[in-house]
């Protein structure tokens, strides 16, 4: 009995240690970065998703609102966004063939809702949440060839739209993923689908260039980072 009161005594000492120090090395905020690849996406509503290339960067400011590592936090991940895309339609053994290469590059600034489950070194979570999108760059290039009874034209323009287009500043972010926690680090690794609400188009008159409807921003991004 007296060995075994000797035990308890020593084990409680030690949860009760583990606890405080645990308690003292959990912070409400956390600061951190982000980054990611979008390998698909489209610009167009009626278009299926296609292979897009591009990449995001940016910083992470994660607060937890239950005060530990798995439950709600909220999150503000402002972040830099590049993709481009290209659309083709017809041969270039044919009569008609043109290609529109799109490049796109803006700044976001997400808020985020996380719901963490588990008390293991990884953690699944959801997070869902409004984005806030500013458009810097709208760049297209075509390339294309129609010919007639009387020959073939061909012609290329590359050009910033971006000035003369209207933005769909407002989207929607929603992810599923799992964190990573390894001592006083934590590695988010998720999926996300971000959109935007509505569509853009170009405005009237654009010179020297054809006009554009109903575009849309919507990626599918694989994203990772790191938070202390």
């Amino acid at each position: 009995m007296k060995n075994l009161a000797i035990l308890l005594i020593l084990f409680s000492l030690i949860c009760s240690d583990n606890f405080a120090q645990e308690s003292r090395e959990f912070k409400k905020w956390q600061l951190g970065a982000i980054a990611g690849i979008q390998p698909y996406g489209k610009l167009y509503p009626y278009n299926e998703q296609k292979t897009t290339g591009g990449v995001i960067a940016g910083a992470s400011v994660q607060y937890s609102l239950q005060g530990g590592k798995n439950g709600l936090s909220l999150l503000f991940q402002p972040h830099w966004s590049g993709f481009r895309k290209t659309y083709k339609s017809g041969n270039p053994a044919t009569e008609f063939y043109s290609e529109m290469h799109w490049n796109v590059e803006s700044f976001n600034f997400p808020v985020l809702v996380r719901y963490t489950v588990g008390k293991g070194i990884v953690r699944p979570f959801v997070e869902a949440g409004p984005n806030f999108r500013v458009r810097t760059e709208l760049r297209l290039k075509e390339n294309g060839r129609l010919c007639y009874l009387y020959g073939c034209v061909q012609g290329s323009t590359n050009q910033n739209i971006h000035p003369g287009t209207t933005q769909d500043r407002i989207g929607l972010i929603a992810s599923v993923g799992a964190e990573v926690n390894l001592w006083k680090v934590t590695i988010p690794v998720s999926i996300r689908i971000n959109e935007g609400i509505g569509t853009f188009e170009t405005r009237e008159p654009m010179q020297d260039a054809a006009s554009y409807q109903d575009l849309k921003t919507k990626t599918f991004q694989i994203v990772t980072g790191i938070t202390f």
